[in-house]
C-alpha cells in the first residue's frame, strides 16, 4: 500500500479500489502481496502454525501448541452419500464425535508441522492445569494430546482425555528423563517468583476540582435534500406535475410478460441494486476498455439469490448500453466508456455548514472530461412500457415531480465548494454539468442547475430535519 500510494500519490477513493482490487488477487502469486522472507535479517517472524507449513527457520518457539481454543464451534458438517449438511454438535451423537476425533487428529498434524519448521532448536511449550480439572471432550491443546500418549502405544480416545486430566509435574519428569537417554534434549520448569511491589513514599496530593467553562456555540441541524424537498411539498403543496403524476410501477401482468428494463418491479430494492451494479462498474475500472465479460459477471454476482435474478440478461443490456451511449452537452458528445478511471469519484459524499444547518448528501459520481466536471445521478424511476416515454417531457415531468432539480442545485453548490479548496478558478468555466440518467429508458437528461438559494429552504423553524 504505501508503495502504491508513493507511485500514483492516489486520492482517498483510489485507495479504496486497490483495497478491493486486493481482496480479489491469489497471495500467493500476485507480487503485490507476495510473502517475501528476509532470512538473513535480525529479526522475529511471527505466524500461525498453518501458515509456515514447508518453511524452515534457525530456531523455532510454536507457543500455539498450548492453545485449547476458544468456545468452538456449535455446529458441524455432516458429510451422507457425497451430501454435506449441518447438524447440531452434541457429544452423545456418533457423528459429533467423529467431528471432534477428527479435529483432534488436525491438531496432531497441527503439531508434526510445529515441531519439524527448526534448523537448530525448537522449545516446545507446555502448560501444566494444577487444579486438574476435566477436559472437554475435543477441546485439548496439540501438545496436551501428544503428552498423554506417552508410555502408550495405542490408547482409546476416552481414555487420552481422562490421562490429559492427570498430567503433572513427575509425569512429564519421568518421561522426559527417559528421553534425554537416547536424545539430546533438554528441558526446564518455570517457577513460581514473588514480585516485589514497590511503593512510593510520595504523599499523596489533594486534588481540585477543576472550575466547569462552556464554550458559547449554536445549535446546527443536519438536512439533505429529501428535508428540503418535504419542505417545499409541505408549504407550497403538490406541483401541477405532481398531481397528474407519472405511472409509479409496472402492472402486474407486466412483471410476467418479457424480462426487460421496461417490466423490472419498481421499489427501493430495485434501485440500491441498480446503484451498486453501476458503483461497482467503475469503482473495478470496468468500463474503459469495457470489459464485457466481467461486467456480466459482476451483474450476475449481484442479482443472485434475488428477486431480480430472473432480468439479468436485460440489466446487462442496459449496463452496457449506459456506458456506450452518447451524452449530450453544449460543447460536444461523449461516454461513459470515454472516462479516465483515474478521474472519477463514485459515491462523493459531503456535508458543509450552511447558515444555520450541515448540508449533507451524496452524489452517485463525479468525474473531469477535458478539463470539465460533471456529476451523474442514477434514476431508477418507472416512467412506461417503451423506449419513448423516458424521453422529452416524460423525463422533464419526473425531475420536476420528485424535484430533482432542487437536488441538483444542492449538489452543484457542494461540488463547487468541493473544487473551491484546490482551485482559483471560476467554477462556472469548471463545471459542465449534470446528468440524470434514467437506467430504465436508457435516457440522460444533462442541464446546468440553477444557483442554490439556500435562504429559502433553510428554517430552523419549519424544516423537516434528517434523524
Amino acid at each position: 500500500i504505501t508503495e502504491y500510494a508513493l507511485e500514483r500519490r492516489p486520492s482517498l477513493q483510489q485507495i479504496i479500489d486497490f483495497l478491493e482490487e486486493l481482496k480479489e488477487v491469489d497471495p500467493e502469486q500476485d507480487e503485490r502481496v507476495k510473502r517475501i522472507l528476509e532470512e538473513d535479517s535480525e529479526s522475529i517472524t511471527i505466524m500461525t502454525i498453518h501458515v509456515s507449513k514447508g518453511l524452515e527457520f534457525e530456531v523455532v518457539f510454536p507457543l500455539g501448541l498450548v492453545g485449547r481454543g476458544g468456545k468452538g464451534e456449535e455446529f458441524i458438517t455432516v458429510k451422507e452419500n457425497g451430501v454435506e449438511r449441518l447438524e447440531e454438535l452434541k457429544i452423545a451423537k456418533e457423528s459429533s464425535r467423529k467431528a471432534l476425533m477428527e479435529l483432534d487428529a488436525e491438531k496432531m498434524r497441527q503439531l508434526y508441522v510445529a515441531l519439524t519448521r527448526a534448523k537448530k532448536r525448537v522449545y516446545v511449550p507446555c502448560a501444566l492445569d494444577t487444579e486438574k480439572k476435566p477436559v472437554a471432550f475435543g477441546k485439548a491443546s496439540p501438545i496436551e494430546l501428544f503428552i498423554a500418549r506417552w508410555g502408550e502405544e495405542v490408547i482409546l480416545e476416552d481414555d487420552l482425555y481422562t490421562r490429559i486430566s492427570h498430567i503433572d509435574r513427575s509425569f512429564l519428569e519421568k518421561h522426559l528423563e527417559k528421553m534425554k537417554e537416547s536424545s539430546d534434549i533438554t528441558y526446564s520448569f518455570l517457577e513460581e517468583t514473588d514480585v516485589g511491589v514497590q511503593t512510593s513514599s510520595l504523599s499523596a496530593v489533594d486534588l481540585v476540582e477543576p472550575k466547569a467553562y462552556f464554550f458559547p456555540s449554536s445549535l446546527k441541524m443536519i438536512a439533505s435534500y429529501s428535508s428540503f424537498a418535504k419542505k417545499d411539498l409541505l408549504t407550497n403543496g403538490p406541483s401541477d406535475f405532481q398531481e397528474k403524476g407519472l405511472p409509479k410501477q409496472p402492472s402486474e401482468e407486466m412483471h410476467l410478460a418479457e424480462k426487460t428494463m421496461y417490466t423490472l418491479p419498481s421499489g427501493v430494492h430495485t434501485g440500491i441494486l441498480l446503484h451498486s451494479i453501476l458503483e461497482d462498474v467503475f469503482r473495478f475500472r470496468l468500463q474503459k476498455p469495457l470489459e464485457l465479460q466481467k461486467i456480466e459477471a459482476l451483474v450476475n454476482k449481484k442479482l443472485k439469490c434475488t428477486a431480480l435474478e430472473s432480468w439479468k440478461d436485460a440489466i446487462v443490456s442496459s449496463v452496457i448500453e449506459i456506458l456506450q451511449k452518447p451524452l449530450e452537452t453544449n460543447t460536444g458528445n461523449f461516454c461513459l466508456c470515454d472516462i479516465d478511471p483515474e478521474k472519477l469519484q463514485v459515491e462523493m459524499e459531503f456535508m458543509y455548514a450552511q447558515d444555520s444547518t450541515y448540508v449533507k448528501g451524496t452524489i452517485d459520481m463525479v468525474f473531469e472530461k477535458d478539463g470539465r466536471y460533471y456529476f451523474i445521478d442514477w434514476k431508477s424511476n418507472y416512467l412506461g412500457s417503451s423506449r419513448k416515454e423516458y424521453e422529452g417531457i416524460n423525463v422533464e415531468k419526473a425531475m420536476r415531480e420528485h424535484q430533482y432539480f432542487l437536488q441538483a442545485s444542492i449538489y452543484q453548490d457542494a461540488l463547487g465548494r468541493f473544487l473551491s479548496t484546490f482551485t482559483k478558478e471560476p467554477f462556472s468555466t469548471l463545471f459542465g454539468g449534470c446528468f440524470y440518467i434514467f437506467l430504465r429508458g436508457p435516457s440522460s437528461y444533462h442541464f446546468i442547475p440553477e444557483a442554490w438559494n439556500a435562504s429559502k429552504h433553510i428554517s430552523t423553524k419549519d424544516l423537516i430535519w434528517n434523524e
